[in-house]
């Protein structure tokens, strides 16, 4: 119930209008009680689909495709969800898995494919990585390369120097239309981050700012930060923070320039604002260049500005 909107846009676009099953993510307590909902969650759709007199999803290329849509850090509310398990009981009970990784590349230190094993999984490289932006990465283990489809202009076969690319890399490697300086960029944001001290060193200092940071600006506003989970083990370098606008404040286009002219036109800092499961939150993110200096104006602004929200 967290998923990303174009995600979902993308599921209702499908051919065939695939059955859809909404996971809910539960009081975000601890990855353990996420992993418990989730594998209920599987057996429930099963039990659904054997009183539909369906096939249940085994080895079988006969057998009707489940696909699990998982997204490792959801945007609002951002959750860091337990994905490599979640990869892995899919696993187990022959359900096929895509990774929305889009804000994993940056925050999370030490990701393994290979162990990991997901039949699709894909990441932006300018969210938290620091490339250009244009640039993603998209992988695909060897057995399933086949299966893929450009949907957009196919790749254009010049003749090549060397051992020509796969029938795979051929779909997307060369159109006539890719700029390739973001791909380039990539390079350039490894040896900055090496710099900076490397990815641990990067990561420990964002997430301790996140957790650190989400606290004082819920006591600033007399509320809470959604991740209740010991260690904060639910947040990588964005946390969800509880603003004090009344839950029969509805979302609406005038609330949102509202929000928005406030923060960013009076206090000069923002934070997106989202309704979720009839609260008000802001997802605050944790870079480099940031410190509690940060959080503590935005703290005030956001005083201010739900104070003016909650008295209209």
């Amino acid at each position: 119930d967290a998923v990303y909107d174009s995600i979902s846009l993308a599921i209702e676009n499908i051919e065939g209008s695939p059955k859809c099953s909404i996971f809910h993510i539960g009081d975000c307590t601890s990855k353990d009680a996420i992993l418990t909902l989730f594998r209920q969650h599987i057996v429930r759709v099963k039990e659904e689909m054997r009183v539909q007199g369906m096939a249940l999803p085994s080895k079988s290329a006969e057998s009707p495709k489940v696909v699990a849509i998982i997204e490792s850090i959801t945007a609002t509310p951002s959750v860091l969800l337990p994905w490599k398990d979640m990869v892995k009981i899919c696993h187990n009970e022959n359900i096929w898995t895509i990774v929305d990784a889009a804000h994993s590349l940056g925050q999370e230190v030490g990701i393994n494919l290979t162990e990991v094993d997901p039949d699709f999984w894909m990441t932006n490289c300018s969210k938290w990585y620091y490339t250009q932006r244009g640039c993603a990465v998209l992988y695909v283990p060897f057995r399933n390369q086949d299966m893929m489809k450009n949907q957009l202009v196919p790749g254009v076969r010049y003749p090549m120097r060397g051992t020509a690319p796969t029938a795979f890399i051929h779909k997307f490697h060369w159109t006539g239309l890719v700029d390739p300086v973001a791909i380039l960029s990539i390079e350039f944001a490894i040896a900055f981050r090496e710099r900076l001290g490397g990815e641990r060193k990067i990561n420990d200092y964002c997430h301790s700012l996140a957790v650190a940071g989400g606290k004082l600006v819920a006591r600033m506003l007399g509320t809470k930060v959604m991740d209740l989970a010991k260690d904060a083990e639910l947040t990588a370098n964005m946390t969800n923070i509880e603003l004090p606008i009344p839950s029969s404040v509805l979302p609406s286009k005038e609330l949102f320039f509202l929000f928005e002219d406030e923060m960013m036109g009076v206090h000069k800092i923002f934070v997106p604002p989202f309704y979720f499961r009839g609260r008000w939150w802001a997802r605050v993110s944790a870079q480099i260049y940031n410190d509690m200096s940060d959080f503590e104006r935005l703290g005030k602004a956001l005083v201010e500005t739900c104070q003016k929200i909650s008295s209209l």
